[in-house]
Parts: C-alpha cells; sequence; structure tokens
C-alpha cells in the first residue's frame, strides 16, 4: 500500500519516515503479513471507549503486556525518576514523526503542556496529575526542555504515581503543534474573527474541534492508525482509519507497523445488531458490550457458521451493577435520607442477590459490594461480603431504628419532613450490560417491599452522564469497574476524587477543583482523601499499595454504594483467519486491546 506511494512519490522511502530506534513489537504467533482490514463496531457515536480501546493506546510510556504494573518505554526510549519522586526527566525516540512527516519534538510536549493544558480558556482546571503531589489546586509541575528530545517534569512535592499517569497520559500527545498552533490565539492574532468565520462562538470552540483527530481527516497522530472516514460523517454508519505511513514500531524483520491496512468501525444502533453481525461472520475481533453469559451460548452455536473462536478477557471489573445513590443531592431533605449509613445498609440486605443473579446475570457472579476483585493487591473480603444477606425482616428493622419507621396509605415509609422516600435510579440506554434494566426493575421490588418508592427510567446514555455528572441524579446504576491493580489511578468508585464518583459527585467536584467547586465533604471523608493525597505522593510501590489498603478501609467503614454481584471474567471473539490476538487479554476495561499490541495484528485469505 505504502510502497505505490512511495513509487509515485507521494512517500519518501521507508527509511526516511522511520525514527533512528524504532520500538521493536515481539508478534504473538508470528510475523503477519500486510494488507486487510479489521472490522469491529460501535453502539452509536458515543461508544468512543471502544476506539480508544482499539486503536489509540499510544503515550509516552506503557505497562507491560501482562498487566503486572511494570513501566517500560514507549514514545520515550528512555525514563528515570529522582529518589524523592519530585523529577521525571525522558528522552524521546530521535526522529520519530507525526503521520503527515512533521518531527514529533518536545516542542510538541511543550505546547500541549504550556499552551493547552495550562491555559486556563482551554483547560479551565489543571490536571491534578500534573500537580504537585498529584493533587488538584497544587502548584503545577514545571517543564524544562534541554532539546529536541530531553525533557524533564519538576514538582515540589513528591508525585509517586507520575510514570503510571504517563501512560495514560494521551493529553500530551493530542496537540501537534505544527498543525495546532494556527488555531490557538497565542500564535495567530486574527484566530476569534476566523472561528466567528467558521461559525464557532469562540476560538476555544474552533481549537478544540480542530484537534479532534477522529472527527475529520487531516489532524496528525502518532496511532497506528489515522482518520480515513470521520466518525459521525454522512449517515455515520462507518468510521474508518487507515494506516499512518510514519508510524514508529516496527516487527523483529525491521518491517513497519501497523500490518493491517485499515481499521472499520460499523456503528450500529443496538447490541442485537452486534449479535446478528458476529454471528453471521462480519467481525473480525471484538471484546465489548456483548460479551455476556447471557450472549455466550447463542455465540457458542454459531462458530462455525461465523468461522470465529472465542478468547477470555481478564476483567478488572468488580460488580455487574452499582446501585449509587446521590449523597451529594441538591435537595437537603433526600441528602439527609442517602446519608444515613443505616439506610443504605438496609436497602443493602433487602435485595435478594442470589435470586438476582440467577434472573438477569446467567447465573454468573457471587454476591459482592463496591469492593476491588479477589485477585486485586487490595481486596478486602470484609467490604466484598458485607451487608449482601438477604433479610428483609433485618431491612425492615433497621428502617424503622433509622428514623424512617412512618408509612403512609400506600405503605411507603416517609421521610423527617413527612414526605414519601421516593426516589428515581437513572439507567443508561444503551448499557454496557443489556441486564441492567431488568436488574433495576427487580431492586425497586426489593426496595419496594420494605417501604421505599424507588423508580427505574432508563435514559440515552449521554443525557445519564450529563444528568450524573451535574449532580442532577437521585440514584444511578453503573458498573463498577477498576477494581484490580488499577484501582489507585481510577479510585472513584472507592474514594470520591472526581465527578466520575456516582454517589459523592459534589465532593469529588470539591476535590478534583481544589476546593473551589462542589461540595466540602464530612470529615471522614476527608480524612479519606487527605490518606489518598498521600497514596498519590508517595514513591516506594509497597508502601504505597499499603495506603491505599488504608484507603479501601475507610471506604468499607462508610460503605458509599450498594453492589450486587462479582462479574465473572469474560470473553471476546475473533475470527480464525485473524492472527495475532492473544488468547487471553489482560487488564483493565480502558485498554484491553492495546495490551495485545493491535499494530500486529493481521489477516490472511
Amino acid at each position: 500500500m505504502l510502497a505505490a506511494k512511495v513509487r509515485a512519490g507521494e512517500l519518501p522511502p521507508l527509511e526516511q519516515r522511520l525514527p533512528e530506534n524504532p520500538l521493536v513489537v515481539e508478534p504473538v504467533d508470528r510475523i503477519g503479513t500486510y494488507g486487510g482490514e479489521w472490522r469491529t463496531m460501535l453502539v452509536g457515536l458515543t461508544d468512543t471507549a471502544w476506539i480508544g480501546g482499539a486503536i489509540d493506546h499510544e503515550t509516552l510510556l506503557s505497562w507491560d503486556r501482562g498487566f503486572t504494573g511494570k513501566v517500560l518505554p514507549n514514545l520515550a526510549e528512555a525514563f528515570e525518576a529522582n529518589a524523592e519522586g519530585t523529577v521525571f526527566t525522558l528522552r524521546l525516540r530521535a526522529g520519530v514523526r507525526w503521520s503527515d512527516g512533521e518531527p514529533f519534538t518536545t516542542e510538541d510536549i511543550r505546547f500541549a503542556y504550556e499552551d493547552v493544558l495550562s491555559n486556563r480558556e482551554i483547560s479551565p482546571v489543571h490536571p491534578d496529575w500534573l500537580c504537585a503531589g498529584g493533587k488538584a489546586g497544587n502548584t503545577p509541575a514545571t517543564l524544562e526542555i534541554s532539546d529536541e528530545r530531553t525533557l524533564r517534569f519538576v514538582f515540589t512535592e513528591p508525585n509517586g504515581l507520575f510514570l503510571h499517569y504517563l501512560v495514560l497520559g494521551g493529553d500530551l500527545l493530542k496537540y501537534p503543534r505544527h498543525y495546532l498552533q494556527q488555531f490557538h490565539k497565542k500564535y495567530e492574532p486574527e484566530v476569534e474573527a476566523r472561528a466567528k468565520d467558521d461559525g464557532f462562538a469562540t476560538w476555544v470552540e474552533m481549537f478544540h474541534s480542530k484537534a479532534e483527530k477522529w472527527q475529520q481527516v487531516g489532524v496528525p497522530v502518532l496511532t497506528p492508525w489515522m482518520t480515513e472516514r470521520p466518525l459521525g460523517e454522512g449517515s455515520g454508519s462507518r468510521f474508518v482509519v487507515v494506516r499512518n505511513p510514519y508510524y514508529w514500531k516496527v516487527d523483529p524483520d525491521g518491517s513497519q507497523l501497523p500490518y493491517l491496512d485499515r481499521v472499520v468501525f460499523e456503528v450500529v444502533s443496538n447490541q442485537e445488531v452486534m449479535v446478528l453481525k458476529i454471528t453471521s461472520g462480519e467481525v473480525d475481533m471484538h471484546a465489548r458490550h456483548v460479551m455476556s453469559p447471557r450472549n455466550k451460548p447463542i455465540f457458542a452455536r454459531s462458530r462455525e457458521r461465523g468461522d470465529y473462536q472465542f478468547l477470555d478477557v481478564r476483567t478488572t471489573d468488580f460488580n455487574e451493577m452499582g446501585l449509587y445513590l446521590n449523597l451529594t443531592h441538591p435537595d437537603p431533605a433526600l441528602r439527609e435520607v442517602f446519608q444515613n449509613k443505616q439506610f443504605r445498609i438496609a436497602l443493602s440486605h433487602a435485595i435478594n442477590r442470589e435470586e438476582l443473579i440467577d434472573a438477569v446475570f446467567q447465573r454468573q457472579g457471587e454476591p459482592w459490594q463496591i469492593g476491588p476483585r479477589p485477585e486485586s493487591p487490595y481486596y478486602d473480603e470484609q467490604l466484598a461480603k458485607q451487608y449482601t444477606e438477604y433479610d428483609p425482616d433485618l431491612a425492615n428493622q433497621m428502617l424503622d431504628d433509622a428514623g424512617f419507621d412512618r408509612r403512609d396509605g400506600n405503605g411507603i415509609r416517609l421521610r423527617r419532613d413527612g414526605k414519601p422516600i421516593a426516589f428515581q435510579i437513572d439507567v443508561g440506554i444503551p448499557s454496557l450490560n443489556e441486564a441492567w434494566v431488568p436488574a433495576t426493575e427487580l431492586v425497586r421490588k426489593y426496595w419496594r417491599e420494605v417501604g421505599i418508592d424507588a423508580r427505574v427510567k432508563s435514559e440515552d446514555r449521554t443525557l445519564f452522564f450529563e444528568r450524573v455528572f451535574n449532580n442532577q441524579h437521585d440514584a444511578a446504576a453503573y458498573i463498577g469497574e477498576f477494581g484490580d491493580r488499577d484501582a489507585p489511578l481510577w479510585p472513584d468508585a472507592f474514594v470520591p476524587t472526581r465527578i466520575f464518583a456516582l454517589y459523592g459527585v459534589g465532593w469529588g467536584q470539591w476535590y478534583s477543583s481544589g476546593g473551589e467547586n462542589g461540595m466540602e465533604p464530612p470529615p471522614e471523608v476527608r480524612r479519606q482523601l487527605e490518606l489518598f493525597d498521600r497514596v498519590k505522593a508517595t514513591v516506594d510501590d509497597e508502601e504505597r499499595d499499603e495506603l491505599f489498603r488504608q484507603v479501601i478501609a475507610i471506604a468499607r467503614e462508610q460503605f458509599y454504594a450498594i453492589g450486587t454481584s462479582l462479574p465473572a471474567h469474560y470473553y471476546g471473539i475473533v475470527k480464525n483467519n485473524f492472527h495475532n490476538v492473544p488468547r487471553t487479554l489482560p487488564g483493565t476495561i480502558q485498554e484491553p486491546v492495546a495490551f495485545a499490541a493491535p499494530e500486529q495484528f493481521f489477516t490472511t485469505a
């Protein structure tokens, strides 16, 4: 594909496109062949997490494929940290180029950090992981550039998780300076007028739009593939990316990766369409949305017709469905009810988890609270199992003792202000698990039996997140995720550090804004947040793990949210002519495919 462009004079020869020291990717099975495409799917245009996990995984550093937590070189070929965890030095690979052929240098990192992430018009809040101690509101890191390949982040306080955040820190690589400075006020004085001429309200709105690499053709990238057909273009039925001619990785023979010419994401309306396309053999590799116990017998029966086999995905999800009452609810009366720990414990005892698991989770899993998985270094058995016994008599007694012993004529318990305890459980559709709606309906029934009037509201997933992140929900049903070694990096299920803490969005806003926004947490929550500050500031791995176990212990004590069932490890499918896909994908739901190095996937006839 690229050789033809070289012969036509459209591209320079390979030796001018590769860096001096390309990263060598060991294939899973064998050296691949060029050509072909990877067919996969998205459920709607908002299903961008699968795009990220499948094709958008390049950062300065990486984790090992076994997801042991070991940090390895990636775009940075070398890195080191001082003993105090305050100075981090990185050396970029020489000769790496963006997909348009322009050099990737430390000036791109400087532009991303100083002109985008530190610009309060573009980024109203400085990223916490780029602040001293990894804490929002603290002094931002100083970026020192020595030359076009060497850079240094200097913090006034230790930032023990910084190298791990660089594994996730794609924001430092999203902003090619040579391309985006034309849309930045610092470099283009007439940008406001240009923005208005192009139909944008502000130059900042235009800048964000122009930086969206999957929504338009031509935005330079460092990923294996670049946009050929933008997400949402035309009918929006297909999103297509094509190989990056300047990709900076090779196989052991020195052949440039990726092997595949294209990745084609078909945008479908619902999960039922996904199942049909997989069983009919129209999908090459997929491991999202429909890989539930309920669907596995369907996929098993269709393996010969679809010409595929199963692969295992070792999930870090710790709960099939958490129930997150909003402890920072804007209504003081409802907030008082939800913040009553005895109330939450009573509702937990009112759930018949064994029946729930049998009825809607296909008899897969076991009763489990909002707590890390058994294989996690942060596993807490007491947290995982507490209050999971089905005991409606105990639940009724606890609700009486908690002061909710009065009922109206319909048997619904009353709040202290005399109004019925009635609230809505929001479920985003399409959901990550199709069982969430029937599961919440069962929960509604269990809670009605102890005098609580909960209603289930299914709504578009975009609206769901808009409501939740703006602290407008009563309660939300959502997955419990990041429950293994990844928990300290996405700890929101256990400690409210961001708006993703669905039980305490207001507390998360307060913490992530350095106290400027949101709702100030009570003393016991602040104690936990202070402890988490120490987690982020600690350099020693063992000491940091022990501190995070103390964070988990406080989550056990506070019992913020209610869990249902521990998920079984799930699965994916891969066509028999689609190669170099590991039979087991380890690690976080955030990047399950990235650990497999999709740039070395290939297909045969």
